[in-house]
């Protein structure tokens, strides 16, 4: 299977779960880099979107996606705006984890543990083989987060429809 024109990469300036109280549709895992990032990416076209990518239409401009003038963007990005991303447009390659800072991964609770627990062992050999030296933070939401419900309500073998590739 080959998937194309997705070379784009999309920095929240907020933790959409924790602010949202659900599981977040990018998924249970969170990757959280610093904002020095993007000095290392400063070759490529790092934008702010208008709005959230999803409801972008496929005949859109550049200028009706992203903002365009310094000042446009002064007046108008938002830190924690769930619709504003920094965005790094067209990077071919692999993101490096020099910046990253910490991972966060959800905890699903009991009925889903034969999932997490090999999942958060994978992540901790694949840090470790590869000298990556970031802390790994489980996430186990208060009860007023509807997390623990969603997952509950995922059937084994459930892909997010947004993941599909047909």
């Amino acid at each position: 299977m080959k998937i194309t024109g997705y070379h784009d990469i999309f920095f929240d300036s907020v933790d959409i779960h924790k602010r949202a109280r659900k599981i977040n549709d990018y998924g249970s895992v969170t990757f959280v880099y610093s904002v020095d990032v993007l000095d290392e990416l400063e070759n490529y076209d790092i934008c702010v979107t208008r709005d959230n990518p999803i409801r972008w239409e496929k005949d859109m401009t550049y200028n009706e996606r992203y903002f365009t003038y310094y000042e446009e963007l002064n007046s108008n990005f938002v830190k924690g705006n769930f619709m504003q991303h920094i965005t790094v447009r067209n990077i071919r390659e692999a993101l490096s984890f020099k910046y990253l800072t910490k991972i966060i991964v959800d905890y699903p609770g009991e009925s889903l543990e034969k999932y997490f627990n090999p999942a958060y062992c994978a992540f901790e050999n694949a840090l470790k083989d590869n000298g990556i030296n970031v802390p790994i933070v489980i996430r186990k939401c208060p009860s007023e987060c509807n997390c623990q419900e969603q997952y509950n309500n995922y059937k084994e073998g459930f892909v997010y429809y947004r993941f599909k590739t047909e």
